[in-house]
């Protein structure tokens, strides 16, 4: 009878932390971090392409930046079917 009871309590016990678990979004600094960390990659013995990269990382991650402007766009569609 232990046996039977083994996973059953497995399998409430995985429900539980399931639930609790919670959801990370990602934030403006993510996406500067991550921008940046691909302008040191690509340009790391040329640091005036850097600073360009590194300008452009802050233009795109801005509350108002290209990624904003592309998650309204995205949601705003959201539920929307082809015509």
């Amino acid at each position: 009878m232990e046996m039977k009871k083994t996973p059953a309590a497995m399998l409430v016990l995985l429900l539980l932390v399931g639930c609790l678990v919670e959801e990370i979004n990602c934030d403006a600094f993510d996406c500067y971090d991550a921008c940046t960390t691909g302008c040191v990659a690509s340009y790391i013995n040329h640091p005036r392409l850097m600073q360009r990269c590194e300008r452009k990382c802050a233009i795109q991650c801005s509350p108002g930046g290209l990624r904003s402007r592309y998650r309204a766009l995205a949601g705003a569609t959201a539920g929307r079917g082809r015509r």
